[in-house]
């Protein structure tokens, strides 16, 4: 079955002695699609990597729409694809997993992530009448340094919470 309806969100969150500085963000990846399999108990998802956008800021552990400008968005767009993604080498993130059982809790599968494929386990749960996929990505284990800022005193943390919420699944 495959799934198009439903939302790709990824979650950054700051750190440093100037985090104060920066913002925790959302950000959403536009085109994307999972291939689910009941039957053979396999999931594939893809997503262009280009098509990942910032949704907004979170200040407190909540969406803040207005605390990034125009000018701010297409900023950190270009470094997450430019420096980050590098998307125009690697246009194509790619998840392949498998479950055991009916009702999978934990899928585990690997992540082909900026030509670096690795193991990785994907938690789910229903929410809503959807299907609620999330899992912790530490960029450095797919060759990704993450975003710093001023000689490192504002950084982007290692981990990316990536949250797959699928319609009809």
């Amino acid at each position: 079955m495959m799934i198009t309806e439903g939302e790709c969100r990824l979650f950054t969150f700051k750190e440093g002695a100037l985090s104060a500085l920066g913002h925790d963000l959302v950000l959403r990846a536009a085109r994307w699609s999972v291939d689910l399999r009941r039957e053979s108990r396999t999931v594939t998802a893809r997503v262009e990597a280009a098509s990942v956008a910032v949704v907004c800021a979170r200040r407190h552990g909540a969406d803040d729409p207005d605390a990034l400008s125009s000018g701010d968005r297409a900023k950190i767009e270009r470094t997450a694809r430019s420096e980050v993604l590098r998307v125009e080498r690697f246009p194509e993130v790619v998840f392949e997993g498998r479950w055991e059982g009916d009702e999978p809790s934990v899928v585990g599968g690997t992540l082909a992530l900026c030509g670096v494929t690795r193991p990785i386990e994907v938690r789910v749960s229903r929410s809503e009448g959807r299907l609620v996929c999330k899992a912790t990505v530490h960029q450095p284990d797919w060759g990704i340094t993450p975003y710093h800022a001023m000689l490192g005193a504002l950084r982007v943390q290692a981990d990316v919470q990536v949250e797959w919420t699928l319609a009809g699944a």
